[in-house]
């Protein structure tokens, strides 16, 4: 098996060496993280390379075009006017309180 050092419970690894059930092939997951050699963040979240598990995007729900993010930014995709990582921020050369509005 080729479990990824990232993704995988530490616990089951050897050096960068990773151990997976030998029935089924999969490795041990950290948190958020999916796939049979925990190679992916689940949707929804982002940042596999932080070796602790994926985390959530927390995209704003009133500023975003929904709850995914790039997986290696963990940049959502903001509405108009809006920026920041999780677009709870006006965007750049918008000025307001990003609450009410961002012209």
């Amino acid at each position: 098996c080729v479990c990824n050092y990232l993704g995988t419970v530490q616990e089951h690894c050897n050096g960068s060496d990773c151990h997976c059930d030998k029935g089924t092939g999969q490795c041990l997951c950290l948190p958020n993280v999916i796939g049979q050699n925990c190679d992916q963040c689940a949707p929804n979240t982002w940042q596999l390379a932080s070796g602790t598990g994926c985390e959530p995007c927390n995209c704003n729900a009133a500023h975003s075009f929904g709850p995914s993010c790039n997986e290696f930014t963990g940049q959502c995709q903001c509405m108009p006017g809006f920026g920041g990582r999780t677009c709870s921020e006006c965007q750049e050369l918008f000025w307001g309180d990003p609450d009410v509005e961002c012209r």
